[in-house]
């Protein structure tokens, strides 16, 4: 929500979509990292979550 706030109060080109790509991406890289976890020798990489 930080992000959104200040992309849209700065008046950047982002706007709402870039501060999503981000969002996205830190959501994916933890469900990665969970089930790098709960199953070790899994195929699914962090990275390609993200």
């Amino acid at each position: 929500m930080l992000a959104t706030s200040v992309s849209l109060g700065a008046g950047t080109s982002g706007g709402v979509f870039s501060p999503l790509l981000f969002t996205g991406a830190c959501l994916g890289s933890w469900l990665g990292a969970g089930v790098h976890l709960i199953e070790a020798h899994s195929s699914l990489s962090r990275v390609s979550c993200a």
